[in-house]
């Protein structure tokens, strides 16, 4: 009995000392497991990293490469502007031909490109105005007669004032036709002259109306379809030397607004020259005055509120009775 138990030890001891060393290996195992998993994943980051940085790279030489194209197709839209506007200065100034040689049609070629660079008016970007300016003085002379100035510069400050002054101005020319006068050429053009009106209209163009806001509110985004009618005088060298515009604003109104008198309320007194421009004269007239009564109402100290309010007279002719016959 003693020699059972004794047996029956020794075999525990035994089976326990193996289970002891069976577990220590599935340990080791466990533990090399791990560390090849860990190897593994810290390959599998060392590879993503070198993709990443791989991908960065081909990111940045594609936007260097996008960024030379685009830099390269300014240029080249930069030289194709500057070589149209050699080819139009070549067609417009024509004193390497003789006067003779001339063609009506040349005047034409000029004026429907004059309208395709005004399109939109004055231009946003500096570039593209300087591109106007350029083309104008070019088709016009220092001395060009339009409204009372001289000067292809009095035409596009024109078109930077109509431009600024509304919302957006669109040009959609209808016809362009020639007229032989004697040595020169006058070409007849109409367009339809599109504006929006916009509340920094109102304030520049029609003041008057400010204090009336049923009016205001209802003015406020119209769009006025005008007729644009233009003569523009060629001398024998082909360029224009007499620029007339004439702007009919008054249909267009009375048609917008359904009644002749309220169309004859708003352009009488407004900013506009009789042919539908600024009136620049008038404007700097107005402001010089104003300047004057404050400085006036300051010095005798009396309240602006109870200043008597002075009426000038209209430069343009008294519409409501122009329109008396209806549109």
């Amino acid at each position: 009995m003693h020699i059972k138990t004794i047996l029956a030890a020794e075999e525990d001891s035994w089976l326990r000392t193996a289970c002891t060393k069976r577990d220590e290996m599935v340990a080791q195992k466990r533990k090399k497991a791990n560390a090849d998993a860990d190897d593994e994943l810290k390959e599998k980051r060392r590879i993503q990293w070198k993709l990443n940085q791989r991908n960065s790279r081909l990111k940045k030489h594609k936007l260097a490469q996008d960024l030379m194209k685009a830099n390269e197709a300014a240029t080249h839209d930069i030289d194709e502007l500057q070589r149209r506007l050699d080819v139009l200065a070549g067609s417009a100034l024509v004193a390497r031909e003789p006067a003779s040689v001339f063609r009506g049609n040349v005047a034409v070629r000029i004026i429907e490109q004059y309208y395709q660079v005004f399109q939109n008016g004055f231009a946003t970007c500096p570039v593209q105005q300087q591109f106007q300016y350029d083309f104008v003085r070019k088709i016009m002379t220092t001395s060009t007669s339009f409204m009372n100035a001289q000067g292809a510069e009095s035409v596009v400050d024109q078109w930077r004032l109509m431009t600024t002054s509304h919302h957006s101005l669109r040009i959609r020319p209808v016809s362009c036709e020639y007229m032989k006068e004697e040595d020169g050429v006058v070409v007849r053009a109409v367009s339809r002259y599109i504006v929006r009106i916009s509340r920094n209209t109102l304030e520049t163009l029609y003041p008057h109306v400010l204090s009336r806001e049923s009016l205001v509110q209802h003015l406020i985004g119209l769009e006025v379809d005008a007729l644009d009618t233009v003569h523009s005088y060629f001398d024998g060298d082909g360029r224009i030397i007499r620029h007339d515009v004439v702007i009919d604003f008054v249909n267009p109104l009375i048609k917008l607004l359904g009644d002749v008198n309220l169309a004859a309320e708003v352009l009488n007194g407004a900013h506009l020259a009789d042919n539908g421009l600024v009136d620049i004269e008038r404007r700097h007239t107005r402001g010089a005055a104003a300047v004057e009564d404050i400085e006036r109402l300051e010095d005798n100290d009396v309240p602006r509120s109870h200043s008597p309010r002075t009426t000038r007279p209209s430069n343009r002719s008294d519409i409501s009775m122009l329109l008396s016959t209806g549109p």
